[in-house]
């Protein structure tokens, strides 16, 4: 259930969202000591519309907070799509940090399978057939006792940090569908 209120006033707007709260699905809690977690999967479309997954990670917050992004404390770990399992966990605060458990809850992160990966990756491939016009989306999907949903969809999702730690394969599809683009001579989507 979504209520969106907006109040207007000269030039300040004010947006209010009331959202149903959450809760993370039991098998994944140990990923948390209360927050939501939220996986990012990085989806993109030719230009014929046919989207894939090129990556994806899953964000857990510290503590109890609602945010659970790395610049507010937050948790990343990258998702290997081949081998289906979680890489190693970064934190960027309070200082930048690597680990293989969590670290509040003392769970092993790196190394475990996702179960529910599948219904994470066609609900965000579902997702991106409804914009056929944009090129990369960065879903943010959650997994709770009622199954994966879909929180939103960002075309500003990040990309900067996937060119940094590039060592997946998002960089590699991004530049061949940008050359393919460019060699066909279209004019460029938005790409970021």
């Amino acid at each position: 259930m979504v209520l969106r209120i907006q109040r207007r006033e000269y030039t300040h707007s004010c947006v209010f969202s009331f959202l149903q709260k959450i809760y993370n699905h039991p098998s994944i809690e140990q990923f948390s000591s209360g927050g939501l977690i939220t996986f990012r999967v990085i989806t993109v479309a030719d230009r014929d519309g046919v989207a894939e997954v090129i990556a994806a990670y899953m964000e857990m917050p510290m503590g109890n907070k609602v945010a659970n992004h790395a610049g507010y404390g937050g948790l990343v770990v990258e998702f290997d799509l081949k081998k289906q399992e979680f890489l190693e966990v970064f934190a960027k605060k309070p200082v930048p940090s690597v680990f293989t458990k969590h670290p509040e809850t003392g769970a092993l992160v790196t190394g475990e399978n996702l179960d529910v990966w599948p219904a994470l990756s066609e609900l965000s491939v579902q997702a991106h057939r409804a914009f056929p016009g944009v090129f990369a989306i960065g879903w943010d999907v959650v997994y709770t006792e009622d199954g994966a949903m879909l929180l939103e969809g960002n075309t500003r999702w990040g990309s900067r940090l996937a060119f940094f730690v590039g060592r997946n394969a998002y960089v590699r599809k991004y530049l061949e569908l940008l050359r393919d683009e460019q060699a066909q001579g279209n004019p460029l989507r938005k790409l970021l």
